[in-house]
């Protein structure tokens, strides 16, 4: 870390010897994606099955911008959004109309974007009127892959939680990919009992499961 800061350093006093102060800000920001994905990058290198590999990018975003209610779409060979986890903080899945919601911010997230609940469709706009939403799309080329929601009572979103989820949003999406395109050896998917109903019940997985945050 001194290592990297020293270098954002040294990179900063260059750009204002020869008068490109213009773009330190855009440079910063790029450099506090890197240091923040960091970490994440090297979680994704597990290749395990997808259940698991989702649990560990999920977790990763989940610890950083704090419990909330959160939901991800993966889209499949028809084209079509189906949900692939749910995490119960406030709000079950039950309670909303999970199809109307991705269609919802698949119309608007652009790279990242805030959204009123009161500005939603309804009956979206009644359960979630006093929510704010972040989402972001995962894109792979041209291709929205996946998208991603984080929902909480109004007041949550910041700057510094947007940026998290956008910089997991461009980190996570490679990864995802060759997972959703079956880049990785078939047998992985089926590895000691670890798939369908027969998985081991792991406690890292509680989100996976709606149930009660542990704490």
């Amino acid at each position: 870390m001194i290592k990297e800061l020293r270098h954002l350093i040294e990179r900063v006093y260059s750009m204002l010897e020869v008068g490109d102060a213009s773009k330190i800000e855009d440079y910063l920001c790029s450099c506090y994606t890197e240091l923040v994905c960091k970490d994440l990058v090297k979680a994704l290198e597990f290749g395990g099955n997808i259940e698991k590999f989702l649990s560990i990018a999920l977790d990763w975003l989940l610890k950083r911008v704090g419990y909330r209610n959160m939901a991800l779409w993966l889209k499949n060979d028809d084209g079509e959004y189906l949900l692939g986890a749910y995490m119960r903080y406030t709000v079950s899945s039950n309670d909303l109309p999970l199809n109307l919601l991705c269609e919802s911010i698949l119309a608007r997230a652009r790279p990242i974007v805030r959204i009123l609940g009161k500005d939603l469709p309804e009956p979206l706009s009644k359960i979630l009127a006093d929510y704010e939403l972040l989402a972001a799309p995962i894109d792979y080329h041209s291709d929205t892959t996946a998208i991603i929601v984080l929902f909480d009572k109004d007041g949550w979103v910041n700057e510094e939680r947007a940026h998290i989820l956008e910089c997991f949003s461009r980190t996570f999406t490679a990864p995802l990919s060759r997972y959703l395109n079956y880049e990785i050896p078939e047998d992985d998917y089926l590895k000691d009992g670890e798939s369908g109903t027969d998985s081991p019940r792991n406690s890292a997985d509680w989100w996976k499961r709606g149930e009660d945050p542990p704490y």
